[in-house]
């Protein structure tokens, strides 16, 4: 797990692979926060993998990987120049918000099955109190997902909601 995370950030922005310029850049961090590290911390501490580890890892992936995908955001223009090839370059920014909205939604989908399966304690759903907070960087990002100025509060508040 330590070797792939590793992996992983090295070939983040290092030649010739360059994850981030090939729009897997994102999903590679998410991955490495989240299930390579919760599932390698229950690995080296009990011996084992679990499914709970596993679900319990999706929503910190998720979240993580919705930072810096709404980060990307206010950088459109001089990723694109140049040639960082991420998915709101790809997409631009007003077809990109869908991306944004099933990173945000499926991690707290994430939450609710975890619980609802029996794989998490139903304290857990404490989670679910930063809905609210997500839906309100949500909205700013639909309104102004292409002006990095007025976008400032949706990336503090995506900051804010993991």
């Amino acid at each position: 797990m330590a070797l792939a995370g590793g992996l992983a950030a090295y070939l983040y922005s290092a030649g010739p692979v360059r994850l981030a310029y090939r729009g897997v850049g994102r999903l590679a961090v998410g991955a490495s926060f989240g299930p390579l590290l919760v599932i390698g911390a229950y690995l080296v501490q009990t011996g084992t993998v679990s499914l709970a580890a596993a679900l319990a890892s999706l929503p910190v992936g998720l979240l993580i990987a919705a930072v810096l995908y709404i980060n990307q955001f206010p950088d459109y223009e001089a990723d694109k120049a140049v040639g960082k090839r991420h998915w709101v370059v790809r997409l631009g920014t007003e077809r990109a918000l869908p991306v944004l909205t099933g990173l945000v939604f499926g991690a707290h989908l994430a939450v609710l099955g975890a619980v609802v399966t029996g794989h998490a304690p139903w304290p857990v759903l404490a989670a679910l109190l930063t809905v609210p907070v997500s839906m309100k960087a949500l909205r700013i990002s639909r309104v102004h997902h292409a002006s990095p100025v007025e976008l400032r509060p949706a990336n503090a508040l995506a900051s804010v909601s993991t």
